[in-house]
């Protein structure tokens, strides 16, 4: 594996002389659904060397709703306020022209009478559209192949027309090739970009077409001759796909197949194909340029230059995050752009808050307002944390609270006809105490 050791220090030597940008995104979440936000990107030399570092060119700082602090080169730091977050203007985008990423906001109060339980998000999203990843990889496994018949054509003479291998091409070598692009496309731009990692999942789906390759044919040590086990079967199984598709068509055989396809001839074809089909060097290079985002969106690939933090500071008492928890009702997330593409990375929080006008309005003994007691609550009330309560059984408990008395509770607990007593009687028992 010593290319493979080469490649990886290449790689470490390069990464040391490029420039990474931190991008801290801190939400400070109010109970009514406004809020305040503040952004700091800050490019830096990963080596320490204390030179000027600018921001990605892709990076299109925060516009209106903003006041921008600072604005630099290397560095941006804004601030907002938002009557309503989740309508906040976007903090920041990567991207170019309308393929730009988006920050999403999304905020759910959820009235259980004695308390709210605040539901949060905040997630980078990639602009990545599935549908159109779906149509972009649908056109990559389409020129493959019509650009590999044309070439065939070219090399095999007008008799290609009559072989198994111009049907297959047309036929089902196109979900072949779908498969393929699919389990590249999430290998490498989804995925680690490992070629051996790439490998070991995209040469099974080559089994379907007939055509089997090991891995280890592929290696190191088959590299340092040329793959010569790799070259001979993929050569047996063209020769063997070159056979008459129709009774009495006649397909001569070729001669030196395997030079043909691995010594130029058949690459130099390809080339030629490709220069027809999209107007020479130019057009090749334009269609990639208009194609790649398209697959890779703003952080496929692997990109690891900008790397986020996100921090939400919650009201009233922190109940969960999927993040880490700091004090003061704070959490956050940290990760690479890679992690965002191509569904986002984000964080989720919810929190309580507790009315202290309900709890002085009813006798609920020894109630200790923490998120165990939250947590009862709504099991009582409803299907948990993540739910909303019974509709009569909340206005129940809202009459007790504007009543300040659990006389309505009461009456709808002694009528054993009604559905809900039994729910309303729990309900009863736990304010009085037995939780």
């Amino acid at each position: 594996m010593r290319a493979a050791t080469q490649f990886a220090t290449l790689l470490a030597l390069a990464a040391s002389c490029r420039v990474v940008t931190a991008v801290e995104v801190e939400t400070r979440v109010e109970a009514d659904g406004s809020g305040s936000r503040s952004l700091t990107v800050q490019s830096r030399w990963e080596d320490g060397r204390d030179e000027e570092a600018t921001l990605p060119k892709d990076f299109l700082p925060p516009g209106a709703g903003y006041a921008l602090l600072e604005s630099g080169k290397e560095r941006v730091v804004a601030s907002a306020s938002f009557a309503r977050l989740a309508d906040a203007a976007q903090p920041f985008t990567f991207g170019s022209g309308a393929a730009r990423t988006a920050f999403i906001t999304r905020f759910r109060a959820v009235d259980w009478v004695l308390f709210t339980i605040i539901h949060y998000e905040e997630a980078v999203v990639d602009a990545t559209d599935p549908d159109d990843l779906r149509a972009a990889l649908e056109e990559c496994a389409v020129v493959a192949l019509e650009v590999g018949e044309a070439a065939c054509l070219r090399v095999f003479g007008e008799e290609f027309d009559d072989t198994l291998l111009r049907d297959r091409m047309r036929g089902d070598l196109r979900e072949v090739a779908r498969d393929l692009a699919f389990t590249i496309w999430q290998e490498f731009y989804a995925g680690s970009a490992d070629l051996d990692a790439l490998l070991a999942r995209a040469l099974p789906r080559l089994k379907p077409a007939g055509l089997d390759l090991p891995a280890k044919w592929l290696n190191d040590e088959e590299a340092a001759f040329g793959f010569p086990k790799a070259r001979a079967a993929i050569a047996l199984w063209v020769e063997a796909q070159l056979l008459p598709r129709r009774e009495g068509a006649r397909v001569s055989q070729p001669i030196g197949l395997e030079s043909t396809l691995f010594e130029g001839a058949f690459a130099a074809e390809v080339m030629r194909a490709l220069d027809l089909r999209f107007g020479g060097a130019e057009g090749r290079k334009a269609w990639w340029e208009a194609m790649e985002p398209r697959l890779k969106g703003s952080f496929g690939a692997g990109r690891d230059d900008v790397r986020f933090l996100l921090r939400v500071r919650m009201p009233g008492t922190l109940m969960r995050s999927d993040g880490w928890l700091e004090p003061g009702e704070s959490s956050f997330v940290e990760f690479a752009g890679h992690e965002a593409f191509p569904k986002g990375r984000g964080i989720r929080c919810a929190s309580v808050v507790w009315s202290g006008a309900a709890q002085s309005a009813l006798p609920s003994a020894g109630l200790l307002p923490d998120n165990a007691a939250a947590l009862s609550w709504t099991r009582l009330l409803g299907g948990g944390p993540d739910s909303a309560p019974q509709p009569e059984l909340a206005a129940l408990v809202r009459a007790c609270v504007e009543a300040r008395s659990l006389g309505p509770l009461e009456e709808l607990a002694d009528n054993p006809q009604h559905e809900l007593a039994p729910a309303a009687a729990r309900a009863l028992s736990w304010l009085e105490g037995e939780r």
